[in-house]
């Protein structure tokens, strides 16, 4: 027993009288000051009655006279835990490691408040602490991870505690997955794949790592068109792996859950055909598993009658964010007087951008949570009309548009290429930029916006004036730069840069791929091999940047001369922001909507002399931007005269809303 006043102390705590228990102990300290349970029990009352300075004066004064007490301290940490109280229970764990900081288990449950709390860069430190006292204990790794996780921590840091986890659990398939995705963080593909390769040996029937494999392209970089064939390849059997397993049961319904959430056929879309046939064999199998996971949240076609129309807005992008740039502000433009907006934002991704959707829309759900749950809330809003900023590009919002969520669903290009998807009614896109067969690369209906269609802002960055210097500092060489992903510059590109630098012997030229540092020498091999077929020395005449911030970016844009786009899938935020810094872009249309996203800009400005129509003419042009700097000159001048009319696109805003206001489910 802690004290012989314990049992009358507990019984008022049960009476709800902290007050009648405060005195209870109050009395027995007076009369017996070395009664460490009763100064213990003193805490106690004085905590349940929020005077924690003088609780924890009390608390300290019973464990200097019985340090043994402190075990009571862990268990009143418990009891807090349970009953939802994060905040005490923290200070009670805490309290138990300042004395005993080699408590492995007091640690753990500090994390794991301190994580209820919402302080996770607090609980990363916690359990940490509790892996270096037991650093074989894979509960404790376990929750270093989750912890860590939730305090974005480096992804470095989370693919080293993933290893060990998977070294610590040799058998375990699940160990063996997680630390596939962990590479795949960190753009790992070859890793990534292995990782996965073990985990099926171990369980060959691990669905999601199936589906991991399946998506991944084997490298970061294809080197040539066998390779990218081998992945397409490679995609459509394990597609039709997938299609043939019994997708509705219910032993593979957690798979299917977990899929939902995983990388999607993203990089099919990189392979430059419009792979109509695919993805509706693609989406009949993510219709299958939302299904399967998510289907009673389905909800009915109907008529809509509102006069004033509820329309969703769903991204996992609603921050910073080229798809943001593309299309909210088309949506936090919306009449209010005829149109209630909802936000639902799939990830716990917040920044100046969230707080002002948070303010300007209607309503905003915003952060992590199960496919189920999310289905459940977007049903739940009753809406009108459902509208993705982007499929293809984030697992989650890939998996619920495969769902039927409201009476008329549509998808706008923030990854343009047909969805698939039997639930999916219309895909919104921009007149100048489509083809004239454009119908033919849709399984849904297409919507034609004016303009650039969309409402994007002119950019508010400022060009970075450290690497601006940098860049003057280096002399009068002519610079110019492809400011694309890598994953839209294909090898096929390769020889026309190599020659356009052969051509011009003083030309130098960049490029921003986006790839981590461990990519970029696959990335830099291909173009070498290029340019030596050219007689062109890459190491000296070839710039590779590794990923920059917004401002960075903007100085390595605002140093060239001229831009190159591109050419199978062009720029399209990119080349707008290019515009806005008055440099002019060199582009040859593609045959599909993302590759004229540039030339139909460039059009749109009435700019045709940059707009190739031919790999041999794209170089041509370049060739006269780099050597005739008096036509470089006016180019410039009437980019800078006429980029205006690509933002904040007025006839796109009204067309937009002209559609959501009268459009009704087929």
């Amino acid at each position: 027993m802690i004290s012989a006043i314990a049992p009358q102390f507990e019984a008022a705590l049960q009476r709800n009288r902290p007050d009648l228990a405060l005195a209870i102990a109050e009395d027995r300290t007076a009369t017996a000051p070395e009664d460490a349970g009763a100064w213990h029990c003193q805490g106690h009352a004085l905590e349940n009655l929020g005077q924690l300075d003088a609780a924890e004066s009390a608390f300290e004064h019973a464990r200097n006279l019985d340090p043994s007490l402190i075990r009571f301290r862990f268990s009143l940490g418990g009891l807090r835990f349970q009953a939802g109280d994060w905040n005490a229970a923290g200070r009670h764990f805490a309290a138990c490691v300042r004395f005993h900081p080699d408590w492995k288990d007091a640690w753990m449950n500090l994390a794991r408040a301190q994580l209820k709390s919402g302080a996770a860069a607090e609980a990363e430190r916690s359990a940490a602490q509790a892996s270096l006292l037991a650093p074989t204990d894979t509960q404790t790794l376990l929750l270093q991870v989750a912890c860590a996780e939730a305090a974005t921590a480096d992804a470095g840091a989370l693919l080293a505690l993933r290893e060990r986890i998977a070294d610590l659990q040799p058998h375990s398939a699940e160990a063996q997955f997680l630390l596939a995705m962990a590479h795949w963080a960190l753009r790992q593909h070859g890793p990534a794949h292995a990782s996965l390769a073990r985990c099926l040996q171990i369980d060959p029937d691990f669905l999601s790592a199936h589906w991991l494999a399946t998506q991944l392209p084997a490298q970061s970089q294809y080197l040539d068109s066998a390779e990218r064939a081998g992945f397409l390849a490679h995609w459509r059997a394990g597609m039709q792996r997938i299609a043939a397993l019994p997708l509705e049961s219910a032993r593979l319904r957690p798979h299917c859950a977990a899929i939902m959430q995983l990388p999607t056929n993203f990089h099919l879309a990189y392979l430059g055909q419009p792979f109509v046939e695919l993805q509706k064999e693609y989406g009949a199998v993510v219709a299958r598993i939302s299904a399967s996971v998510c289907g009673a949240a389905q909800v009915p076609i109907r008529p809509i009658q509102r006069a004033r129309r509820r329309i969703g807005v769903i991204s996992a992008m609603l921050h910073q964010h080229s798809v943001s740039k593309l299309f909210m502000p088309g949506f936090v433009a919306l009449d209010r007087s005829r149109f209630e907006v909802i936000g639902f934002g799939l990830r716990d991704a917040r920044d100046a951008w969230t707080e002002r959707y948070q303010r300007e829309l209607d309503a905003l759900h915003i952060g992590k949570d199960s496919p189920e749950r999310w289905a459940q809330r977007i049903a739940a809003a009753d809406l009108d009309v459902l509208v993705y900023l982007d499929v293809g590009m984030h697992g989650l919002a890939s998996s619920l548009a495969a769902l039927r969520l409201a009476p008329v669903q549509a998808v706008l290009w923030g990854h343009p290429i047909t969805t698939g998807l039997p639930s999916m009614d219309w895909f919104i896109s921009c007149a100048a930029m489509e083809p004239a067969d454009h119908q033919q690369h849709y399984s849904e209906q297409v919507l034609l916006l004016p303009g650039v269609g969309c409402m994007f802002e002119p950019p508010e960055f400022a060009p970075d004036p450290v690497l601006l210097a940098q860049f003057a500092a280096r002399g009068d060489r002519m610079r110019a730069a492809c400011l694309q992903n890598a994953e839209k510059i294909t090898p096929a590109h390769d020889p026309v840069f190599a020659q356009l630098l052969a051509r011009v012997p003083g030309l130098h030229l960049s490029f921003v791929p986006g790839l981590m540092e461990s990519a970029i020498p696959r990335f830099r091999q291909r173009l070498s091999a290029a340019c030596a077929a050219h007689g062109v020395d890459a190491d000296t005449r070839i710039s590779i940047h590794p990923r920059m911030s917004q401002s960075q970016f903007a100085a390595v844009t605002a140093s060239q001369d001229f831009v190159l786009d591109s050419m199978e899938w062009s720029g399209g935020v990119t080349a707008l922001e290019t515009f806005w810094l008055d440099k002019p872009i060199v582009s040859l249309p593609g045959k599909l909507m993302r590759g004229r996203h540039t030339s139909a800009m460039l059009g749109l400005m009435q700019i045709d002399e940059l707009i190739a129509d031919s790999e041999s003419d794209y170089i041509e042009r370049a060739l006269r931007l780099a050597t005739d700097p008096q036509w470089r000159q006016q180019l410039s001048a009437r980019v800078a005269a006429r980029k205006h009319s690509l933002f904040r696109d007025a006839g796109a805003q009204d067309a937009l809303a002209a559609w959501l206001a009268t459009v009704q489910p087929e």
